[in-house]
């Protein structure tokens, strides 16, 4: 198994798309496809949770805000939220 096998979700999900982001959930895991390629969403999951609120409670329209770019409010977080690329990746970095 090479690296990326150890953050593939394999059970029954969802999958949220705007343009050409993708985002895979399943089994508490994440996958973010930008243009067919796959990176590690967990990081995105953790930093939702980090800012105290849940991502599996989001409803659809608030992940494709976020998949948009935009900066986006979501409940249980008093704090707007944005998708960011980092080095290794994507997250999820907050405005206070």
């Amino acid at each position: 198994m090479d690296e990326f096998s150890d953050f593939i979700p394999t059970g029954p999900g969802i999958s949220i798309s705007s343009g050409h982001r993708r985002l895979y959930l399943s089994e508490g895991r994440a996958v973010l496809y930008l243009e067919k390629v796959p990176y590690d969403g967990n990081r995105i999951l953790e930093a939702i949770r980090l800012a105290g609120a849940r991502p599996e409670a989001m409803s659809p329209g608030r992940w494709i805000s976020l998949l948009r770019g935009k900066p986006t409010r979501i409940s249980g977080c008093g704090r707007l939220l944005v998708l960011t690329e980092t080095l290794s990746g994507y997250t999820v970095k907050y405005f206070k």
